[in-house]
């Protein structure tokens, strides 16, 4: 059974844009326009607003409303706890994407084996944890 459903997901993996624009203006010192700040604030408001809605333990669908706490789902977690751990599972996943991005521009004149050494150890590591924590989950 997913953690969280694959529509919140790709909304909060597809934000990753917004936060390669915050990297890039502090570490590569790119200079961002104000319509682009406005645009990443307001979809940054909407996923966070999607992010932050709570699941329906019947259907899977976002609600409003509570109900769901102690509601237990296979695993001997419930709902929330597995949308939480859902949640943070996809904005790490935004995020080392982020990291990705901004140190391939800032490492441009690394020779590309070098690059390519490194973020397949990254990924190796990031592979381990999720493995080790989808392990202690079920």
């Amino acid at each position: 059974m997913a953690l969280l459903p694959l529509t919140i997901n790709f909304v909060i993996t597809s934000s990753n844009p917004f936060f390669v624009s915050i990297m890039a203006f502090f570490i590569l010192r790119e200079v961002v326009s104000k319509c682009e700040v406005l645009s990443m604030f307001l979809s940054f408001g909407a996923v966070l607003l999607l992010a932050l809605s709570k699941p329906d333990a019947k259907h899977g669908e976002l609600q409003e409303d509570e109900g769901i706490i102690g509601v237990e789902a296979s695993g001997g977690m419930n709902e929330t706890l597995k949308y939480t751990v859902g949640l943070i599972a996809s904005i790490c996943s935004c995020l080392f994407i982020s990291i990705m991005v901004v140190s391939t521009r800032k490492l441009k004149d690394l020779h590309y084996l070098n690059l390519q050494f490194y973020f397949n150890t990254a990924c190796l590591f990031i592979l381990l944890v999720y493995l080790i924590g989808r392990t202690l989950v079920t």
